[in-house]
């Protein structure tokens, strides 16, 4: 891929790394997503609970996570996500969710304002590279 991403092919791949791997905090809060998502919330909360963040977009991940997986604050986590994006404006899962969270609280302008604000400045980098 452009950025250097392989795509997966489920979230079986992320559940069982983050299983695995359980010293990297990104795959453990992307599992916190996937159980959130599919309706196992008690996972999602101990999940997020559970991570200790050293990288300062980990800790971002991790604090709109919990606003909507253990405080179910979906505008607080919108506002959350889009402070992720404004900070990684090329952070394309941060603003598809921060996307997700807007719909969901009924904040339909704030599907595109996030939108608005991933726009790279710099060069086009991975996160991990």
């Amino acid at each position: 891929s452009f950025l250097g991403y392989a795509q997966f092919s489920s979230w079986k791949l992320v559940v069982d790394a983050a299983t695995q791997h359980q010293d990297v905090p990104m795959l453990t809060l992307l599992a916190s997503c996937y159980f959130g998502l599919s309706g196992q919330a008690a996972l999602a909360k101990e999940a997020v609970e559970k991570v200790e963040c050293v990288a300062p977009r980990e800790a971002a991940y991790r604090t709109a996570l919990e606003a909507v997986m253990v405080h179910g604050d979906l505008r607080k986590s919108y506002d959350l996500w889009v402070e992720v994006v404004r900070a990684y404006p090329t952070d394309l899962f941060a603003c598809k969710f921060g996307q997700l969270m807007a719909l969901l609280s009924g904040h339909g302008a704030g599907i595109h304002e996030i939108a608005a604000l991933a726009k790279p400045e710099g060069p086009l980098a991975p996160y991990w590279h």
